[in-house]
């Protein structure tokens, strides 16, 4: 198992899809988890709604989410009141809660611009619920999180406004810690971690020895071949 809330480097253009609805709010948002089973399948090509919450479970595309586009279209010149977001809080919440959400917006967007991506680490934000100081929750818990599914693949769970901004941003590196890794995911950490020699592994990894979430596995290893002429 990897630590509960292990950092990883992520490029956004890597995270294609999202988990509706969210993990954290159905299985909980503390430390890390494996699950098994077909989540990571039901792939559909449908537009996410901005309320995923509301939604069936599935995998969607991240460029079909709603929330995406309109931050898209905000940091391409729209207006935040033309967009569909806007429209969306404004009707279903009220408008001063939809001006909110531009100002959140700009706030991450300014610090960024101004400092470039920190991690929650670097800016030692102090937990306020009294929740979290019980449970000594570190600043890595507030970084995106996201899911692997069986192949290795980034699925997006929390974290929409700063992912959505260093998406359009084109910012190549992130931090990120892992919410739920699928089991046949975990099976290949396994693997790796219990072998002595390439040869042991198989197919599927060793062509994810690249992958960002077998860096805390590879720093203590020292593979070698079996073959003395290799």
């Amino acid at each position: 198992m990897a630590k509960p809330y292990k950092v990883i480097e992520v490029n956004p253009k890597k995270i294609e899809f999202l988990k509706v609805p969210h993990f954290y709010r159905t299985i909980s948002e503390y430390g890390t988890f494996i699950r098994d089973g077909n989540w990571d399948k039901k792939i559909s090509e449908d537009e996410i709604g901005y309320f995923r919450l509301r939604e069936k479970e599935k995998i969607g595309y991240f460029e079909n989410y709603t929330f995406y586009k309109c931050v898209k279209n905000w940091l391409g010149g729209e207006k935040w009141e033309e967009t569909s977001c806007y429209e969306i809080l404004a009707k279903k919440k009220d408008k001063e809660h939809a001006k909110k959400k531009e100002f959140k917006l700009k706030k991450i967007l300014g610090s960024i611009e101004k400092n470039g991506y920190k991690s929650q680490n670097q800016f030692k934000q102090k937990n306020t619920s009294i929740l979290k100081k019980i449970l000594r929750i570190p600043p890595q818990h507030n970084e995106i999180a996201l899911n692997i599914d069986r192949h290795g693949n980034f699925i997006f769970d929390d974290g929409k406004h700063r992912l959505c901004i260093v998406k359009v941003l084109k910012i190549e590196k992130i931090p990120a810690r892992i919410l739920v890794r699928h089991k046949k995911w975990q099976e290949i950490r396994k693997e790796v971690y219990e072998a002595d020699y390439i040869e042991e592994l198989s197919k599927k990894a060793k062509i994810n020895l690249n992958h960002p979430d077998l860096h805390d596995i590879l720093k203590n290893k020292n593979f070698v071949s079996e073959d003395k002429n290799s």
